[in-house]
Protein backbone atom coordinates (compact mmCIF):
# COMPACT_ATOMS: atom_id res chain seq x y z
CA UNK A 1 0.00 0.00 0.00
CA UNK A 2 1.71 2.92 -1.00
CA UNK A 3 0.11 6.84 -1.12
CA UNK A 4 -3.75 7.33 -0.07
CA UNK A 5 -5.62 10.42 1.60
CA UNK A 6 -4.67 12.45 4.27
CA UNK A 7 -6.81 12.06 7.32
CA UNK A 8 -8.22 15.66 8.85
CA UNK A 9 -10.36 15.79 12.27
CA UNK A 10 -12.69 18.66 13.50
CA UNK A 11 -15.48 19.29 16.03
CA UNK A 12 -15.97 18.26 19.36
CA UNK A 13 -13.57 17.01 21.21
CA UNK A 14 -14.89 16.42 24.95
CA UNK A 15 -13.35 12.57 25.08
CA UNK A 16 -10.68 12.60 23.26
CA UNK A 17 -12.19 10.69 19.90
CA UNK A 18 -10.28 13.02 17.60
CA UNK A 19 -7.21 11.29 17.92
CA UNK A 20 -5.39 14.89 18.33
CA UNK A 21 -4.04 14.06 21.25
CA UNK A 22 -5.39 16.72 23.63
CA UNK A 23 -9.10 17.74 24.44
CA UNK A 24 -11.05 20.24 23.31
CA UNK A 25 -12.81 21.35 20.16
CA UNK A 26 -11.66 22.17 17.01
CA UNK A 27 -13.08 24.51 14.62
CA UNK A 28 -10.22 23.86 11.59
CA UNK A 29 -9.30 20.82 9.88
CA UNK A 30 -6.35 19.28 11.67
CA UNK A 31 -4.37 16.82 9.68
CA UNK A 32 -4.02 13.51 11.93
CA UNK A 33 -0.52 12.20 12.72
CA UNK A 34 0.73 8.77 14.02
CA UNK A 35 3.27 8.94 17.13
CA UNK A 36 6.40 8.35 14.65
CA UNK A 37 5.63 12.06 13.49
CA UNK A 38 4.22 10.64 9.94
CA UNK A 39 0.85 11.69 8.24
CA UNK A 40 -2.59 9.16 9.01
CA UNK A 41 -3.19 8.26 5.55
CA UNK A 42 -6.43 6.84 4.78
CA UNK A 43 -6.08 3.71 1.82
CA UNK A 44 -8.38 2.13 -1.01
CA UNK A 45 -6.86 -1.94 -1.92
CA UNK A 46 -8.63 -4.56 -3.43
CA UNK A 47 -9.53 -7.81 -1.30
CA UNK A 48 -10.95 -11.08 -0.64
CA UNK A 49 -14.11 -10.79 1.22
CA UNK A 50 -15.14 -13.54 2.94
CA UNK A 51 -18.19 -14.87 5.48
CA UNK A 52 -18.47 -15.45 8.58
CA UNK A 53 -17.86 -18.82 8.11
CA UNK A 54 -14.81 -18.27 5.99
CA UNK A 55 -16.27 -18.61 2.49
CA UNK A 56 -15.27 -16.59 0.11
CA UNK A 57 -18.26 -13.86 -1.11
CA UNK A 58 -16.11 -11.67 -3.39
CA UNK A 59 -12.58 -11.93 -5.43
CA UNK A 60 -11.09 -8.53 -5.68
CA UNK A 61 -13.41 -6.08 -4.34
CA UNK A 62 -12.69 -2.68 -4.12
CA UNK A 63 -12.48 -1.91 -0.57
CA UNK A 64 -11.10 1.77 1.03
CA UNK A 65 -10.63 2.61 5.11
CA UNK A 66 -13.42 4.60 6.53
CA UNK A 67 -13.59 6.42 9.44
CA UNK A 68 -16.48 7.53 12.29
CA UNK A 69 -16.04 9.39 15.37
CA UNK A 70 -19.34 9.55 17.62
CA UNK A 71 -19.84 10.11 21.41
CA UNK A 72 -16.41 8.75 23.63
CA UNK A 73 -15.30 6.90 20.63
CA UNK A 74 -13.59 6.92 17.65
CA UNK A 75 -13.18 3.83 14.57
CA UNK A 76 -11.18 3.52 11.69
CA UNK A 77 -12.39 0.16 9.56
CA UNK A 78 -12.44 -1.32 6.01
CA UNK A 79 -16.06 -0.71 4.11
CA UNK A 80 -16.78 -2.38 0.34
CA UNK A 81 -16.80 0.52 -1.79
CA UNK A 82 -19.52 -0.44 -4.76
Amino acid sequence: MYGGRDLVVWGANYDYQLGIGKRGNTANAVTLHRPDGSRYLLHKVQAKIKDLEGKVWKNKAEVEQTVVAGNKASVVYWRIVE
